[in-house]
């Protein structure tokens, strides 16, 4: 069973309600206060956040603008983005067809070429130390990577103490080398060995 998968969507909308709600605060202190200057700094860092997880996650500068609506309480929010389960396995034969073995809530999809070949139960846990190739419905795949080298890099440095690969997190969760809570998956640890 899946753990429960933290969307950009509901930090988005989290982010969103909490300013309005801090904003409506400050309207009921002294300019000139202290609290009305602490709360003053808390809006600009939550504005901060929701601006860096904005450029993160979302590419379309019309849903941005949606987004930052939201935000300042002048519209409902918006209903993406949504990430999809990220891969447990992507592999590609010889001839170039693609798979992607996905978790689904009831088990596991394997999509050949773009097309749900097939939907089941079957315990898809690779585990890191498996080498391809390997046999998904009768072909043979070598396993791939999208991320790009330097988001690697990035999470190398992570993993041995460095800052998180925050401007590169789209696409590690996105390949399934890491959770959308920073964590290393066995497809992670695949890659980096």
């Amino acid at each position: 069973m899946e753990a429960q998968r933290i969307q950009p969507i509901d930090l988005l909308r989290t982010l969103g309600q909490k300013y309005q709600h801090m904003r409506n605060d400050l309207h009921h202190l002294s300019r000139d206060s202290g609290p009305h200057r602490r709360l003053g700094h808390k809006l600009d860092e939550i504005t901060g956040h929701f601006e860096r997880l904005l450029g993160e996650w979302v590419r379309d500068e019309s849903l941005r603008t949606h987004w930052r609506e939201f935000f300042h309480g002048r519209e409902a929010p918006p209903d993406e983005p949504a990430v999809p389960a990220s891969p447990v396995f992507k592999g590609r034969t010889e001839a170039g067809a693609i798979v992607i073995v996905r978790p689904a809530p009831d088990g596991y999809d394997i999509i050949v070429d773009g097309a749900l070949l097939d939907r089941g139960t079957a315990s898809w846990n690779f585990d890191p130390d498996i080498r391809t190739p390997i046999r998904i419905a009768d072909r043979t795949y070598e396993e791939i990577f999208d991320a790009p080298p330097i988001a690697i890099a990035a999470l190398r440095q992570f993993i041995l103490g460095g800052e998180p690969p925050w401007p590169w997190a789209r696409e590690l969760i996105e390949d399934g080398l890491i959770d959308t809570e920073l964590a290393l998956t066995s497809r992670g640890r695949r890659r980096l060995t």
